[in-house]
């Protein structure tokens, strides 16, 4: 499962103007995930500005409901709060959006039943899963899909456009043809265990050194998790030694988005075969700059890619939950078979990895024909327009109930 989001607190306020409204939407903090949710997006009606909230998660902690938390004062003319992963207690209607299982705690827990008395009640105008996969899990759970599945539609984020890069990117292909190699590829995520970096470096390595040849740009600062991947400290010592030991490998432990973006413009192929990824942002990026990718067909990611690009995607097995099949196997039959279903995995996405980076050196005019198709699906899907179009849609719906019920 990706890294969760932080918290993200938004107000919106009507400000009329003959025919024409206005929505001003503020935010807490500034953070990745929820910009690409809320304050990422463009529309001539939108504009965010930062508000305070009270995290109280800090204080509370002996009752884990406080931690997925908002409390919002009334006043100051706000007439709709939104947050992101979270549920909001506040005398204003509210919005929120989510990204996996929703809300988040414990099945079963006091806390979870908490939240979802909070999210089910009218003050709740709406909740929007950030991807068709994250509303069917939802559908799934039989605590929450009672009260909350009916409220729930589905509003996918966006990514910046960033055209220069798009065209530095074409540029860069045609001087950089991947048949003259090396074939440069790219790693990009902090999670390097879970997002299949080991995979990516067992699928190269037999490449170095042969025609074309291979280079390799890993974006991480290889952070570990203990859900998929199960990573000891031994683990994370050898994938960094071989990091550092590799003369075909350029190893940066961390850049700002706008530099990962960069890097994505100068190279051949993205490399992320996740195996859990609650949305994968990142190959919304890469369609936005022209990159094509190698990835897993798990959870979200179906729906991101072209139809094109979701043909080569690797499959895996996965469970109901449309997650890969191991990833909660340990706990049910135990390390040994979890790591039966880890290596079958790993198997699949290295001879995948190995045939793209073939098949793009071989294929002289392969990459040139993929980028404008990329980014054309980015520009229909995630650009920030389309986002901006879709929470004018939302937050005109949310007044216009809380008009109806007032």
């Amino acid at each position: 499962m990706g890294v969760r989001t932080c918290s993200f607190l938004t107000t919106v306020a009507l400000r009329h103007d003959g025919a024409r409204v206005a929505i001003v939407v503020g935010y807490d903090r500034a953070n990745y995930g929820v910009e690409r949710v809320v304050y990422g997006a463009v529309h001539p009606d939108l504009r965010f500005v930062r508000v305070p909230h009270a995290p109280v998660g800090r204080l509370l902690l002996s009752d884990s409901f406080w931690r997925h938390v908002s409390i919002v004062a009334a006043g100051g003319g706000v007439d709709l709060v939104h947050v992101y992963n979270d549920v909001v207690l506040s005398s204003r209607p509210w919005i929120a959006s989510f990204e996996d299982t929703y809300p988040v705690g414990r099945p079963g827990t006091r806390s979870r039943a908490k939240a979802i008395d909070a999210a089910s009640a009218r003050r709740c105008r709406g909740l929007l899963a950030i991807s068709a996969h994250a509303r069917r899990r939802l559908a799934r759970d039989p605590e929450a899909a009672p009260a909350l599945l009916e409220k729930t539609r589905v509003c996918l984020p966006c990514v910046p456009s960033e055209d220069d890069l798009y065209l530095r990117h074409r540029e860069w292909l045609a001087l950089h043809p991947a048949s003259a190699g090396p074939v440069r590829c790219l790693f990009a995520g902090n999670l390097f265990f879970l997002k299949g970096g080991e995979f990516v470096l067992d699928a190269l390595e037999p490449l170095v050194g042969r025609d074309p040849g291979v280079e390799l740009t890993v974006i991480s600062s290889l952070e570990a998790d203990s859900f998929v991947s199960r990573v000891d400290d031994e683990r994370r010592r050898i994938v960094a030694q071989r990091l550092e030991s590799s003369s075909w490998i350029h190893w940066e432990r961390g850049l700002s988005p706008r530099q990962v973006r960069e890097r994505m413009a100068t190279s051949h192929l993205l490399l992320f075969p996740s195996l859990n990824e609650t949305f994968g942002f990142v190959l919304a990026e890469a369609m936005a700059t022209g990159l094509e990718a190698v990835t897993v067909a798990t959870r979200a990611i179906p729906e991101i890619l072209p139809p094109e690009a979701l043909q080569e995607a690797v499959t895996v097995r996965t469970n109901e939950g449309e997650e890969w099949f191991g990833t909660r196997l340990w706990r049910t039959e135990g390390p040994a078979a979890w790591m039966r279903e880890w290596r079958t995995a790993g198997d699949a996405i290295v001879s995948a990895i190995r045939a793209r980076v073939g098949a793009v050196a071989e294929d002289l005019g392969r990459l040139e024909r993929m980028a404008p198709r990329l980014r054309a699906r980015h520009d229909a899907l995630f650009a920030p327009e389309r986002l901006g179009e879709r929470l004018v849609e939302v937050y005109r719906g949310a007044f216009a109930r809380t008009a109806a019920t007032a």
